[in-house]
């Protein structure tokens, strides 16, 4: 498995922008600076962070919509920042940052 395509990237860092002082709030009250996070660590707080009270149904179609490739582009990405330990390592690490 590889890492996210940077289109899936850009969306959610878009995400953070547009509701920024409350992610960033809450994130600071749980003692987590969102850039001093390795980039893949601070995607996953993100995604973390937009499901969090979502319903099943909910983030079926949150994960749909950021997974939908814009239009013309090709998936193909092989990376070993984004194995699936390395992945599992990195959310981890973010979630226990959290306070998860």
């Amino acid at each position: 498995m590889g890492g996210p395509p940077p289109y899936v990237c850009r969306r959610l860092v878009a995400l953070a922008v547009s509701d920024w002082s409350e992610l960033n709030g809450e994130l600071l009250s749980r003692g987590v600076a969102l850039f001093e996070l390795p980039l893949p660590w601070a995607l996953d707080v993100i995604y973390s962070w937009a499901i969090e009270d979502a319903s099943t149904e909910q983030r079926r179609k949150f994960d749909e919509q950021l997974q939908m490739p814009p239009a013309g582009t090709e998936v193909a990405v092989d990376d070993e920042v984004w194995s699936d330990d390395a992945v599992f390592a990195q959310f981890m690490v973010a979630a226990g940052a959290a306070g998860r």
